[in-house]
C-alpha cells in the first residue's frame, strides 16, 4: 500500500524542565543591549511570555513539560534551549542579528504568480477548510516555485501570525522550512515552532471555541498518540490494521515507560488507523522505535509519516500540546 499524499509537521520537543520558574535576560550578542519584547515560550504550547523593558523575563514552568524553550526577536536569529536552569539559576540569552540572506534568493526563473503560490501555501499551511483562519502578515511571506524541481518553497524572516477565530487562538509560527513537492505523490513538509495565545472573546463565543476544540482533538494525531501511550486505543474508538487485517495493539506494538516518556516499539513499518469507523489514516514508521512524551508528542517527528485524515490536518485544526479536552 502506498501513501499518495504525505505530511509531516515538525515540532522541536525534546527536553524536560524540572522546577517551577525559569528566569532570564535577553540581549544583543554584539552590543550587550537588552532586548525588550523578545518572545520566550515552550514550543507548541500556550506557555510563554515576553521580556520587560530591561530585557528580563520570568516564566512559570509546568513540571511535566517536555519541550524546547524558544527565544526569538524580530531581526534576530532564533535560539532553542533543551537544558533549562530553574529555581535559583538564571538564563543569559544573547541573540545574533540575521544576515538578511533571504534578500539574496534568486527567483528570476519562477513562472508562477504570487497569487497562485499564496493560494497553495495557505491551503497547505492552514488546511483546505481554513475560512476561520487568517494570516495577518501575508506580505512577510516570500514564495518561490522551482519548475525544474516542481517544488514550491516558502521563507520568512518574522513569525507568521495566524488568527484562528474558529478555535479561538492566535498562533505565532516561526517557520524554519516549508515545501510542497508536485512530483509523483504530492508531499507537504513544514517545520517550525509555535506559540499559542487565547483570543479574547465573549462568553458565548468562548463556549463555541471549547466545543470546536474538542471536535478538532477527536481523531487527531495528538489524540491517537496519547491513546497509544495510555493503552486506550479501543476506548477512544481507534482500530489498527496491517495489510488489510485488523489487529490488537499487543500483536505488533510494545509500549514501555522510560524517564519522562513512553517508548514505543512497533514490529511493522506500515499500519492503517481507522477512527470512529469512518476516518482513515495510513501511517508509515521509518523508525520503528520512538517515544511519546507526557503531552502526547512523538519523537523523532520526521520519521513517522501520516497520510489520509491525520495527514490532511494543518495549522487551522492544530491545538497546543498542553490542551486537554476538559480544559480551555
Amino acid at each position: 500500500m502506498q501513501i499518495n499524499k504525505l505530511f509531516i509537521f515538525f515540532l522541536f520537543l525534546w527536553a524536560t524542565a524540572q522546577g517551577q520558574v525559569v528566569k532570564g535576560f535577553v540581549s544583543d550578542i554584539e552590543t550587550n543591549e537588552s532586548l525588550m519584547g523578545a518572545s520566550v515560550y515552550f514550543d507548541g504550547t500556550t506557555i510563554g511570555t515576553t521580556t520587560n523593558e530591561e530585557g528580563y523575563f520570568e516564566l512559570d514552568v509546568d513540571p511535566s513539560i517536555n519541550a524546547v524553550l524558544v527565544v526569538s526577536f524580530i531581526g534576530y536569529e532564533v535560539r532553542y534551549f533543551d537544558q533549562i536552569p530553574v529555581g535559583e539559576g538564571k538564563m543569559v540569552v544573547k541573540l545574533q542579528r540575521v544576515n538578511g540572506q533571504l534578500d539574496e534568493v534568486v527567483i528570476t526563473d519562477d513562472p508562477w504568480s504570487r497569487e497562485r503560490k499564496l493560494r497553495i501555501f495557505k491551503a497547505e499551511f492552514l488546511g483546505a477548510a481554513h475560512s476561520g483562519c487568517q494570516i495577518v502578515n501575508e506580505d512577510d511571506i516570500r514564495l518561490r516555485y522551482d519548475p525544474r524541481e516542481r517544488r514550491l518553497m516558502a521563507y520568512t524572516e518574522v513569525p507568521i501570525e495566524v488568527v484562528n477565530k474558529h478555535l479561538g487562538y492566535r498562533v505565532s509560527y516561526d517557520l524554519q522550512d516549508f515545501y510542497v513537492n508536485f512530483g509523483r505523490g504530492r508531499t507537504v513538509y513544514y517545520a517550525g515552532t509555535s506559540y499559542f495565545r487565547e483570543l479574547k472573546s465573549k462568553k458565548r463565543t468562548a463556549s463555541k471555541h471549547l466545543k470546536r476544540r474538542r471536535l478538532a482533538y477527536w481523531g487527531s494525531t495528538l489524540h491517537f498518540m496519547r491513546s497509544l501511550r495510555d493503552g486506550e486505543l479501543a476506548k477512544n474508538n481507534f482500530e489498527l490494521y496491517h495489510k488489510g487485517f485488523k489487529f490488537f495493539p499487543a500483536r505488533y506494538i510494545t509500549v514501555s515507560d522510560i524517564k519522562d516518556a513512553s517508548q514505543v516499539e512497533i514490529e511493522v513499518g506500515f499500519i492503517t488507523v481507522v477512527h470512529n469507523k469512518s476516518s482513515r489514516t495510513d501511517v508509515e514508521f521509518r523508525d520503528q522505535t520512538f517515544t511519546i512524551d507526557s503531552y502526547g508528542n512523538h519523537s523523532p517527528p520526521d520519521q513517522i509519516f501520516f497520510g489520509g485524515n491525520m495527514g490532511d490536518r494543518r495549522m487551522g485544526q492544530m491545538l497546543p500540546l498542553d490542551y486537554e479536552p476538559d480544559s480551555k
